[in-house]
């Protein structure tokens, strides 16, 4: 579910790139990343401290692994999700709405129009290139999601919640960049992290829906720069 955030053309390469822990990749499911993967650090055995972004369900995956392994995280980025987005129906519905259309499509290019109808702000190429990392051609030619379905609630709802306590036990506070096009994040949810985090740094994106990293990926990609080197920088001097 996220792995369309990768847009290589503008990553440099001092910069960090978007990773996803494997599970998300499979498990998009509307869990909480705390049932969805079990005992998540378990995948990571053995990794050293890393600094990566995270959109998406991957957000909350990666809140998930810095609760619990906060030696594996030293700078966190977490991009228009938190664990009140699941709270309401209205917050998640586009995106519900996308994941759970057909299982399968007969080509790339019906797989590709569809992406395209339901994300009349990206533009095709960005969505060409998020397709390729998201999706696969199967034995038989179709193409399909690598992700699991959503599983809202009868309400429509998606239960995050467990994961605010994730949230008051980081060890360093981490940035929330919001697209302000988008409703998955509100400002309830975010005086919630702030409560929980006080330091948490707070960014807001003209001009982005909830997907950031494709609606203005320099935009993004300089908030993660400077949020995570210019820190690094300091606490090298420091």
């Amino acid at each position: 579910m996220c792995r369309n955030t990768t847009n290589s053309d503008y990553w440099p390469r001092t910069r960090p790139k978007p990773d996803c822990p494997g599970p998300v990749r499979r498990r998009c499911d509307g869990s909480p990343p705390r049932s969805a993967t079990g005992g998540i650090s378990a995948p990571y055995a053995g990794a050293t401290a890393n600094r990566n972004w995270y959109c998406c369900t991957g957000g909350l995956t990666a809140l998930r692994l810095a609760a619990e392994r906060p030696d594996l995280v030293r700078r966190l980025v977490i991009v228009d999700v938190t664990p009140g987005t699941g709270d309401h129906p209205g917050k998640t519905a586009a995106i519900t709405a996308f994941v759970n259309g057909p299982d399968d499509f007969t080509s790339f290019d019906e797989i590709l129009d569809r992406t395209v109808a339901h994300n009349p702000g990206r533009s095709v190429a960005s969505l060409r290139r998020g397709i390729l990392h998201n999706a696969r051609e199967q034995h038989n030619g179709r193409w399909a999601w690598r992700y699991d379905r959503l599983r809202p609630t009868a309400d429509g709802s998606l239960d995050f919640s467990p994961l605010w306590n994730d949230v008051s036990a980081l060890r360093t506070p981490p940035m929330l960049v919001r697209g302000a096009r988008s409703p998955v994040v509100d400002d309830a949810d975010t005086a919630e992290l702030l409560r929980r985090q006080p330091l948490a740094r707070i960014e807001i994106v003209d001009g982005a829906g909830h997907s950031v990293q494709g609606d203005r990926p320099l935009e993004l990609a300089g908030l993660i720069h400077d949020f995570i080197f210019d820190h690094d920088a300091h606490t090298d001097r420091g």
